[in-house]
């Protein structure tokens, strides 16, 4: 009958909470160096199901998980590892692993069973914002907000094709950022800076 139902997931702790910690936990969380599960700067969240639910936080550098609406760090992204300063998209392919852009480093990175790495080792972009899967075709679609324009890899992160160029026509874009591909294949694409979805 196309109605929604919208359902309160739960609500994320932020720094602005900071005021209400006491001066003990305060001074354990920088003496153990335990990073705080508190959200700093959200940014993208991708649903693996109704009950789980992936967000990016660019102000921690990290990848939280909601599971049944309780907030937990991911593994395999822990302090451990490199810092993510501009965390983006993320989508997810059929074998379980998870792709996700960071915009500063360039490049598209994986977590696969716990395991951290690069999505692929020779390939070089222009600030990727948005990542989508498509199921029809095995591709991966990312968008090069700093390039204006939208890549196709294979599953395996090779190059396939490059599409569009900056302008306003039909088929240009001007800093796009986000992409959704449909189960029927058709492309959704953000073009931010020319106020549209194309």
């Amino acid at each position: 009958d196309g109605s929604y139902e919208v359902r309160w997931v739960g609500q994320c702790p932020s720094d602005h909470e900071d005021n209400r910690k006491t001066l003990g936990k305060r001074v354990s969380e920088v003496v153990f160096g335990r990073k705080p599960k508190e959200v700093v700067k959200p940014f993208g969240v991708y649903a693996i199901s109704k009950d789980r639910i992936l967000m990016a936080d660019q102000g921690r550098g990290t990848i939280y998980e909601f599971r049944d609406g309780k907030l937990d760090e991911m593994k395999g992204i822990t302090k451990d590892t490199p810092p993510f300063p501009s965390l983006v998209g993320m989508t997810r392919l059929p074998g379980g692993e998870l792709l996700f852009t960071d915009s500063r480093l360039n490049g598209i990175f994986s977590i696969d069973d716990h395991t951290f790495s690069s999505f692929s080792d020779t390939l070089t972009l222009v600030q990727p914002t948005g990542i989508a899967f498509s199921k029809e075709t095995g591709e991966v679609w990312v968008v090069e907000t700093g390039a204006h324009r939208i890549t196709i890899l294979s599953g395996e992160g090779k190059v396939l094709k490059h599409i569009g160029e900056r302008g306003s026509s039909e088929g240009t874009f001007n800093y796009p950022t986000f992409i959704w591909i449909d189960d029927s294949g058709k492309v959704y694409i953000v073009d931010s800076m020319n106020f549209r979805v194309q």
